[in-house]
């Protein structure tokens, strides 16, 4: 052990006497160079934007069956914030031309919050026009909630409503039933 220490420190010591003898430039540049490799690295982690690593559900076009598709979005403070942002992205519709959007792209997110466990969801009126021609009423109820509920631990129960009036209410469909009676 005592060997290697004296190696370490001999060659430590013949490594600072070379440095000293080489020009003072070179010794700049090699100094910058260094400090450059440590901390370029070290703020680039700092000043990078943070991620969230997020799973939407969209069923296939010839199929039907629910597909997934990753989307990484901006991290967002607030649990609220991160909500309306993920239904913007869900309303949306899917990236890949195979899925279907659960609702055309005129719909949005009238008021979207998280309250304790529930989360509270008004899409415009124009997603109900749309459950007629494109994904069947109950598969589209189903598919929001299962994306609420795999982006979202926290919550425990949903409540979705459309143009104001309740559609789903957590383990009840409110509405549902008679809005598809009525077609």
């Amino acid at each position: 052990m005592k060997e290697l220490y004296e190696h370490v420190r001999t060659y430590v010591r013949t490594t600072g006497q070379r440095i000293q003898e080489t020009h003072p430039v070179i010794q700049g540049v090699a100094f910058l160079v260094v400090v450059f490799v440590l901390i370029f690295p070290f703020f680039s982690i700092l000043t990078r934007p943070s991620l969230n690593r997020t799973v939407f559900f969209f069923p296939h076009v010839q199929n039907g069956d629910i597909q997934t598709e990753i989307r990484y979005l901006p991290e967002k403070r607030y649990a609220s914030e991160r909500f309306s942002q993920f239904l913007d992205e869900l309303t949306l519709g899917p990236i890949s031309p195979d899925l279907l959007p659960l609702y055309p792209t005129a719909v949005r997110p009238v008021r979207a919050f998280i309250r304790g466990n529930e989360a509270f969801v008004d899409l415009s009126s124009e997603a109900e026009d749309y459950l007629e021609i494109g994904v069947p009423p109950r598969v589209a109820y189903e598919v929001f909630k299962k994306n609420v509920f795999t982006n979202f631990g926290n919550v425990a129960k949903m409540n979705l409503y459309i143009g104001g009036k309740e559609v789903y209410n957590g383990s009840t469909e409110a509405n549902a039933e008679s809005s598809d009676k009525k077609r």
